[in-house]
């Protein structure tokens, strides 16, 4: 598993208040910090409850008592379609000791009201159902994906599943049967998960790259299979999106320019270029974005062409890819700076403000000689 690919991990569990806060917690306790929600919850769970035994809380059990009980409420709440808050009765159901729960609150794991409880957060609670998804079996639950509106609909196991890939010692098992179902979502385990075997990743991404090559496929499954690519990322993914690239349609073309640009690999370039040469505008917008987003100097050319030609939208894409690549696209803005188009030289020189210090003298030294005053400004 790539650093870049792991970084994107990280971001994607960051954005999330709750799980930024998870992050701390687990880092400053381990020094690293797992990619997975259920690797990651796993960790925190162990020192929050490790924490209440310091403590000598009332009512706690042995870590694995605490869990499997704490899972089987969290499975039968997600199982039976309960709201967030469940009535105490339902909740002592399942926990048996008032006490234990009364411990999982003072852990942070649960919200005990009078008469109602409720897990702390949605990500806690599918940690815990992910240990009652593991008892009965991952393939009673799951279904294969289904579509609506051209997105990929949300099934309810779904993130359950790929929390349970982070904390069983065998992820690359159980992925290998979550694919012979929805590879999809077996996709989303690969990309989560860092111990996952060559053989396992390879086989996922097969999958992907036939459902994305046969033509015949719904076009929103294959679309779903270019994105998860992307978010995969490697070689063999890269390679498989740009081969797809030139027999897709237009909507398909988009799809995996933006997963190329999420992968981030140079190699992807002169593919992207040729896409950036579309007379279609909306493609001409992607690839200048995925451009922006690999960051490779050679874009640099193509990109001053669709800075000086393209729509008002596509010349500030192509601004913004440009200050992406940075101090080597300084010289090109600066020859932008005198066009004889005004809306060139103030996206150019607004794309050298923003590249900043490598372009401050360009920018002072030609724009002010400009002889429109929101250039000059």
């Amino acid at each position: 598993r790539s650093g870049r690919e792991e970084h994107r991990s990280l971001i994607h569990l960051a954005r999330n208040p709750y799980m930024l806060a998870a992050l701390l917690t687990v880092y400053k306790h381990q020094g690293e910090l797992p990619t997975n929600t259920g690797a990651l919850f796993h960790t925190l769970a162990q020192v929050l409850w490790e924490r209440e035994r310091l403590r000598n809380t009332r009512g706690w059990v042995p870590f694995e008592q605490m869990r499997e009980r704490f899972g089987q409420l969290a499975f039968q709440m997600i199982d039976t379609y309960q709201p967030l808050d469940v009535p105490l009765a339902y909740a002592l159901e399942h926990v048996k000791d008032e006490s234990l729960l009364k411990a999982g609150a003072s852990a942070g794991f649960i919200r005990l009201n009078q008469d109602s409880v409720r897990f702390s957060h949605q990500l806690i609670l599918e940690y815990f159902a992910a240990w009652g998804l593991q008892r009965v079996g991952v393939m009673t639950r799951i279904r294969p994906p289904e579509f609506s509106w051209g997105k990929r609909k949300a099934q309810r196991w779904n993130d359950v599943v790929v929390a349970l890939c982070g904390i069983v010692p065998e992820p690359s098992e159980l992925i290998n049967q979550v694919s012979e179902i929805d590879f999809l979502l077996a996709a989303e385990c690969v990309r989560s998960v860092a111990a996952v075997s060559l053989d396992c990743r390879n086989l996922i991404i097969k999958q992907l790259g036939d459902a994305l090559n046969t033509p015949h496929n719904d076009l929103s499954l294959r679309r779903a299979c270019a994105e998860a690519l992307g978010k995969i990322g490697g070689r063999k993914a890269l390679d498989l999106l740009k081969e797809s690239i030139n027999d897709a349609e237009q909507s398909l073309k988009r799809t995996i320019a933006q997963a190329l640009g999420q992968i981030g690999n140079p190699s992807a370039v002169d593919v992207l270029i040729e896409l950036l040469n579309n007379s279609e505008q909306s493609l001409q917008r992607t690839a200048a974005q995925a451009l922006g987003q690999i960051g490779d100097q050679r874009a640099i050319n193509a990109l001053e062409q669709t800075l000086i030609e393209g729509e008002h939208i596509v010349k500030q894409i192509a601004a913004d890819a440009l200050v992406q690549i940075g101090a080597p696209s300084v010289y090109v803005l600066a020859q932008a700076l005198q066009h004889k188009n005004w809306e060139v030289q103030y996206t150019a020189a607004e794309a050298l403000g923003r590249i900043g210090k490598p372009s401050i003298n360009v920018l002072i030294t030609k724009s002010i000689y400009s002889k429109d005053i929101n250039v000059r400004k």
